[in-house]
């Protein structure tokens, strides 16, 4: 009885025992494995984003290259519009022209030129004196990222207007040729529709980058003929 008594409270001693330390270091490595795929699964659906950015930006590329050589004008500026920070009455209005979520957006300015006279604009040559560009179409809005995309022409980040003020891209069209007339960074003031925008250096532009978790996309441009590719 006295034997059996203390087999009995050797096998509840030997049940307590808790982890080895070749079980424990098993368990941490299983675990590190698992983390590492959860990392690198959220890496993928983030890197998504880029994919999908650098396929609107191209499509709003070929847009707006069209519009300018079938309109009398027409450029686009890239930027990052944050809608959070704007009221309920302002994100009312925001959404109401196309801008529903913070993120980048390629703004499509449909402009004509004039020759100053009474009634319809009429597509005169700029150079004439007395030709003027007016906004006759407005503005659209096509949302391109969120803000987990990095978007950077030659390098230069395209940056939220914060305090200091922000950085976008200005890009024009040639009527004529097709070829890039204006590639310019410039300086944002205000975060809302109502953003203005000063002209900063000319920038040569040859690349557009798109980076999201672990994945870039580029687009590449030629500058003697206007055209764009999305890189392989």
């Amino acid at each position: 009885m006295l034997r059996l008594s203390s087999k009995i409270n050797r096998t509840k001693k030997g049940d307590n025992r808790g982890l080895s330390i070749v079980e424990l270091i098993i368990v941490i490595a299983i675990m590190s494995v698992l983390l590492g795929l959860l990392g690198l699964s959220i890496n993928m659906l983030v890197g998504a984003e880029a994919k999908q950015a650098v396929k609107k930006m191209d499509a709003q590329l070929n847009d707006v290259k069209t519009g300018a050589m079938t309109r009398a004008s027409e450029y686009m500026v890239v930027r990052y519009i944050d809608v959070d920070a704007a009221n309920k009455a302002t994100q009312k209005a925001m959404a109401e022209q196309g801008v529903d979520k913070s993120g980048f957006y390629a703004e499509k300015h449909i402009s004509t030129i004039t020759n100053g006279d009474a009634g319809s604009p009429a597509p005169t040559d700029p150079a004439v004196a007395g030709s003027v560009k007016v906004d006759y179409g407005g503005v659209e809005y096509t949302r391109i990222g969120s803000k987990k995309v990095e978007i950077k022409v030659e390098g230069n980040e395209i940056t939220a207007a914060d305090v200091g003020g922000g950085t976008g891209y200005k890009l024009e069209y040639d009527r004529k040729t097709g070829r890039i007339l204006t590639s310019k960074l410039v300086s944002i003031s205000g975060t809302g529709l109502t953003a203005t925008y000063t002209d900063g250096s000319d920038v040569a532009l040859t690349n557009m980058t798109f980076k999201a978790g672990l994945r870039t996309y580029q687009i590449d441009f030629s500058a003697s003929t206007g055209k764009h590719t999305i890189a392989k």
